[in-house]
Parts: structure tokens; C-alpha cells; sequence
């Protein structure tokens, strides 16, 4: 049986994973500040947006306002797709991202009486079948000191159970420490997640260049090869064409 696959937006990255994401998934990008993962979500997001697929997007991190900015330099206008019915942004209070607010989410009081239903809501309202989260490792973070890997890993679980219950093919960002052995910061999500592309910023002897690697793709037969991409004016492009990098 054929599995249905939802385009990730980015061009070449499709030829790396039998032409798109599986449907339903929970994809995970990681990456070092400023290695593209927002631009790679709002890529997803705009494209899908294009096709007629609406989209949420909930930002933890940055102000919606900046991003809708951001996405200007690459010439998608947000607004235009926003007043569609295509795309909706949503950022949590920042009482909901309190320690107070986490302990009650990993308790299952706010994550599932609060954030999920909201963010429910929002999928049935607009049709939604992507979801982007940025960034997972915000609502990690902010974890009280005294909290065991366990506690940890209770939360995401329920936390990525939840997301994937609504039916909707989603992705989430993780920050990643340079030379970490991990994929994620939190060192869990890359367990939970049916997905992982890593986005890294390198030195070719004086040269920076930027590499992504599908990590983790299930259900997928992937090029697991690092390969090159740049940010463009029009958004991410990987280069596929060298067969990977350092060939």
C-alpha cells in the first residue's frame, strides 16, 4: 500500500525522501542558531499554503509581527494567506510557558484542558493539515531545575501524542548545541519524533557552508548523506545534484 506524502516545500529535500514527508508524521528540525529552521518551517508552511493545505503555526520564540518580516525577503506575504483562511499564527501567553504552567502541562492539566484544545480548535476551524511548532525547546527549557530525564520525557510524550492525535502532518524545531552527539537539545525528541532533518552551519577550509542531513525518516527510504543547501531569495534549496557532500 502507498503511503501519502505531503511535500516539505524545500526544494531538492523531496528527492532525499521518496517525495515528501508521510502524512501524519511529526518531523523534527534541529539546528544551531541561525542555521534556517524557521525559514524552512514558513517554507513548508507557504507552499503547502499555495497548494490549498491551510497551516498553524505557533511560535514560542519569536514575535509574529518579525516573522511575518521575515518571510517578506523571500517575497511570501503571510498577510495575503492569513486573510485567506490559509495560514493562522498563534503564540501562548508567556503564563502558559511559566514553570507553574509546565508543571500543570507535564500533570496533563494544561496540556490537555488549555493548549491542546486551543490548538484543536484552530485546526478544525481553518481546515488545517500542517502544524508547525517553534520551538520545542522553549517549553523544555522552561522546566523547573529539579525535573528528572523521566519527568522530561513523560512530558514530550504526551506532549507529541497529543499533536499527533489531531491528525495533522507537523513539525517542530529544536535548538542544537554546536558538536553535540544529540539530536536535539532536549536529547529526547529525536526518539519521539517519526522524523529528523539536521541543519548545520560547517567551515570548508575558509568557507562557511551550510548542510542538512535527513537523520531519521520512518516509514522512509532516505539519502542519509550531508548535503549542501543555501538560503536563497526564494527560500532553502538543497543541492541534490552532487550526490552528497564531499563526493
Amino acid at each position: 500500500m502507498s503511503i501519502e506524502r505531503i511535500s516539505s516545500g524545500v526544494s531538492g529535500l523531496d528527492d532525499l525522501i521518496l517525495g515528501g514527508f508521510p502524512e501524519g508524521f511529526c518531523i523534527l528540525i534541529s539546528g544551531s542558531p541561525g542555521a534556517g529552521k524557521t525559514i524552512f518551517t514558513l517554507q513548508f508552511l507557504v507552499d503547502n499554503a499555495k497548494k490549498g493545505k491551510a497551516g498553524i503555526f505557533i511560535t514560542l520564540d519569536q514575535n509574529i509581527t518579525d516573522m511575518r518580516n521575515q518571510a517578506k525577503q523571500f517575497d511570501w506575504d503571510l498577510g495575503e494567506y492569513e486573510k485567506a483562511g490559509f495560514i493562522k499564527f498563534m503564540k501562548p501567553s508567556s503564563v502558559s510557558l511559566g514553570n507553574q504552567g509546565i508543571i500543570e502541562t507535564v500533570k496533563g492539566s494544561k496540556i490537555h484542558n488549555e493548549i491542546i484544545p486551543a490548538i484543536k480548535d484552530s485546526v478544525n476551524t481553518i481546515g488545517a493539515k500542517i502544524l508547525v511548532i517553534d520551538s520545542i525547546s522553549t517549553l523544555t527549557l522552561s522546566l523547573p531545575k529539579g525535573f528528572s530525564e523521566g519527568d522530561v520525557r513523560l512530558f514530550l510524550k504526551r506532549f507529541f501524542d497529543e499533536i499527533k492525535s489531531l491528525g495533522v502532518t507537523s513539525i517542530v524545531t529544536s535548538d542544537l548545541p554546536k558538536d553535540s552527539k544529540w539530536m536535539s537539545r532536549d536529547r529526547i525528541s529525536e526518539f519521539v519524533c517519526d522524523g529528523v532533518i539536521i541543519l548545520d552551519d560547517v567551515i570548508f577550509g575558509e568557507d562557511p557552508m551550510r548542510i542538512l542531513r535527513v537523520a531519521k525518516m520512518r516509514e522512509t527510504k532516505q539519502d542519509r548523506k550531508s548535503h549542501f543547501f543555501e538560503i536563497t531569495d526564494k527560500g532553502i534549496v538543497v543541492d541534490v545534484d552532487k550526490g552528497g557532500c564531499g563526493e
